[in-house]
């Protein structure tokens, strides 16, 4: 909406709608996986499944965020019960849980970029489809250009987009 008023030149979010008055210059598809601590006992697997993740304490983000309702949807589809230890409004708690080295969270790969660089966790593909696909998308405008700065920092998003879409 912010984009569309002229109030911000980028946009940058998950499943955006499309709108006659945005042009998509990046999307990505994004999965969400299983994040832990690279102490983690699960750390060391390529992948993992939901049940995996039943012995080990788990974060999520309350009900009024939309990754518990994925989350939550996930475990149904799979018919596990979710049974979180630490719900949390803030992604950064929960990374914090995880840092701590025993919980499980679920996020995708662009909201653990940073600690799986600094080798601080480790994103698990999840081998079952239990999660909806998403797109991660950068948006502008339609009509009018961007300014300098603004189309050097999209530039940079969609330098990091295309590194994360081959890795």
């Amino acid at each position: 909406a912010q984009v569309l008023a002229g109030d911000c030149d980028l946009g940058l979010g998950y499943n955006i709608l499309q709108n006659p008055g945005i042009r998509v210059l990046q999307a990505v598809s994004v999965e969400i996986g299983a994040v832990v601590s690279v102490s983690h006992p699960l750390a060391e697997r390529s992948s993992i499944k939901l049940s995996d993740c039943l012995p080990y304490s788990m974060v999520t983000g309350t009900p009024s965020m939309v990754i518990r309702g994925l989350v939550e949807h996930a475990f149904s589809s799979a018919d596990i019960s979710f049974q979180p230890m630490v719900e949390s409004d803030s992604i950064e708690v929960m990374k914090d849980f995880v840092k701590s080295g025993g919980c499980i969270t679920f996020l995708n790969p662009f909201d653990v970029t940073a600690e799986i660089t600094r080798s601080e966790f480790v994103y698990l593909p999840l081998e079952e489809k239990h999660f909806p696909p998403s797109q991660l998308k950068l948006v502008v405008r339609r009509k009018g250009g961007l300014e300098n700065a603004a189309n050097r920092l999209a530039e940079e998003f969609r330098n990091v987009m295309t590194e994360m879409r081959s890795n």
